[in-house]
């Protein structure tokens, strides 16, 4: 059994080890959540003629362009879909409540018979999707 050392590498060294990260793909993941909020605040506060001088801008960074490109079509054309990615991506989005008192109060009205069926029905849809996997 060869040892790897300096002299006696693998033949193909790509395939060995960590992968390759290319220098753009490497300078993007330096794109923190926190500089990603600060530039989404900037924009969202910049009058309609700032955002369109940084759209036409050839030494603007490409973040920002596509960023005001997104803020000056969601006001537009009026497209809510746009404004909330932003505000998504900026705030987060909003946490989904779950009312289970009414699920509660329907299994409250069941009779036994009918609580052992519907739990039946739902280890049988279990069993099922566990065998597609």
């Amino acid at each position: 059994m060869a040892l790897f050392s300096k002299e006696n590498q693998p033949a193909n060294r790509n395939r060995a080890g960590r992968k390759i990260i290319h220098k753009d793909l490497k300078a993007a993941t330096n794109l923190t959540k926190a500089h990603l909020e600060g530039l989404l605040n900037q924009h969202l506060w910049m009058t309609e003629k700032e955002l369109h001088a940084v759209m036409v801008s050839k030494s603007a960074p490409m973040i920002s362009k596509a960023i005001a490109s997104i803020i000056m079509k969601a006001v537009e054309g009026g497209d809510d879909r746009r404004l909330t990615f932003i505000l998504d991506r900026l705030i987060g989005k909003p946490k989904e409540e779950i009312n289970i008192t009414a699920y509660m109060q329907g299994l409250k009205k069941m009779t036994d018979v009918q609580v052992i069926d519907m739990g039946s029905d739902a280890i049988k849809f279990l069993q099922e999707k566990g065998s597609e996997e």
